[in-house]
């Protein structure tokens, strides 16, 4: 047995496998990388296509300026009875701001390079970010917007509830923690819209912040979960209280789950207070 030719062997196996090793170390650290810049461009882009709150807004339309574009990159069947489609409406980030001619609302020219390119279309649906919706009903080929006004749809769910289809929205109209734009962390309304009827309300809490909902079983009745913003801040927050309500569909109410009572009763316990 040569045990040159067995050591010369096991050395080149072993510099093989280093290699191997060292060229598997570069791929990750290449992978991760790229990944890391991915993930850098898209926080980039979702920052330059988030809805502006409606004061920046305005500053930008009395100076005839556009930086944003609406944008349908998808629809989504939620009633398969009434054959009813909904069609979200986002925005991309322009290029090149443009003028406004406000006599026919078409762009006229192009005023200055903004920092940011367009967006890609999975952008919204990972964020949630809508400025209106459209209900598309095939039925009659009839197709119309459920907002009048500026606003930022975070998420929305389709439901059925007692037999119906129903589309739930979480939307924000405010710009309640003045960071300049409309998104998920400003406070947020339930927005609920029936496919059969052609209903839409506003559930409305005021000073509360819209969290979940899970519907009751059999019944036309949502239990709604809130966050209360206690410091005052114009978000909620993890660390502050929560508040669960009723709403029930058919009279377009809003109720305590807990009523008024019992919650002090229980506040009173927690206080220290001793019972008789």
């Amino acid at each position: 047995m040569d045990y040159n030719k067995i050591k010369n062997f096991n050395q080149l196996v072993l510099a093989a496998i280093g290699i191997l090793s060292f060229v598997l170390l570069l791929i990750a650290i290449i992978w991760s990388a790229t990944e890391f810049y991915k993930t850098i461009s898209y926080r980039s882009q979702n920052e330059n296509s988030e809805i502006l709150s409606n004061e920046n807004a305005d500053k930008n339309y009395q100076n005839n300026v556009r930086t944003h574009q609406v944008s349908f990159e998808n629809l989504q069947l939620v009633d398969s009875v009434n054959i009813v489609y909904l069609i979200p409406v986002s925005q991309t980030a322009l290029e090149l701001k443009e003028y406004i001619n406000k006599r026919d609302g078409s762009p006229s020219g192009t005023l200055g390079l903004l920092g940011s390119s367009g967006c890609f279309s999975d952008f919204y649906y990972d964020y949630r970010s809508f400025n209106n919706v459209l209900i598309y009903d095939l039925r009659d080929e009839s197709i119309h917007k459920l907002f009048n006004t500026r606003v930022s749809i975070n998420r929305y769910y389709v439901e059925k509830i007692a037999g119906k289809s129903y589309v739930l929205f979480a939307v924000t109209d405010k710009d309640s923690n003045k960071d300049g734009f409309l998104n998920e962390d400003d406070s947020k309304s339930l927005f609920i819209y029936s496919t059969a009827d052609k209903t839409f309300n506003e559930i409305k809490n005021e000073n509360a912040d819209f969290t979940g909902y899970n519907v009751i079983a059999g019944k036309d009745q949502i239990l709604i979960n809130y966050g209360l913003d206690k410091n005052g801040n114009g978000k909620y927050n993890w660390d502050e209280p929560m508040t669960i309500k009723v709403y029930s569909i058919h009279d377009n109410k809003l109720r305590d789950l807990v009523s008024l009572d019992l919650v002090n009763n229980l506040q009173n316990i927690l206080d220290g207070e001793k019972g008789d």
